[in-house]
């Protein structure tokens, strides 16, 4: 019996011995996965880093583009006025040139006007009756040339010349030079 004894005792130490290399063995593929897991968690910590990073650079890219965007429609509306600007330009250059032409025919009668002379007053009337019947006519031929300068200036057709019309005696002529 004491062989039976100490074969199992021999058997229980076998296997004794080889539950210690079995946790041994346990134990360092243990400690192995332990470091691939903390390699892991630093890998993936690096990787949520590095994903943060790159939605703060999109975000800023997104703002970059909405300002460029912006800058884009400005352009184009600038682009728009400065067009305008340039056609009304041209239109005031045309209108300009036409004024001068108008103020060349202006400043060019048709007929040399006669120099107007004015009678010598007469001492005891300052004005005559034949220094009234000049005035009148003096006053209606400046009228005529007045109403023909304003059609050079603004020629507008549906507007009716003035005719101009001899005052009565003791009136008082008053002429509106507005349009």
């Amino acid at each position: 019996m004491v062989s039976v004894y100490q074969a199992a005792q021999e058997a229980l130490k076998n296997d004794l011995q080889q539950a210690r290399e079995l946790a041994a063995d346990f134990e360092f593929r243990l400690a192995r996965k332990t470091n691939e897991l903390a390699d892991l968690r630093r890998e993936s910590e690096a990787a949520f880093a590095e994903l943060a990073k790159l939605r703060t650079e999109l975000s800023e890219l997104r703002y970059e583009r909405q300002q460029l965007a912006n800058e884009v429609a400005q352009i184009g509306g600038l682009e728009f006025r400065l067009k305008r600007a340039l056609e009304d330009k041209e239109i005031l250059r045309n209108e300009l040139q036409a004024a001068k032409n108008a103020r060349i025919v202006i400043e060019q009668p048709k007929e040399p006007a006669a120099p107007v002379q004015f009678p010598t007053p007469n001492a005891n009337d300052p004005l005559s009756g034949t220094d009234r019947v000049y005035a009148k006519r003096l006053l209606l031929q400046l009228a005529s040339q007045f109403e023909e300068l304003r059609n050079l200036v603004d020629p507008d057709p549906s507007r009716k010349p003035a005719t101009p019309k001899e005052p009565s005696e003791g009136q008082i002529i008053e002429h509106s030079f507005g349009k």
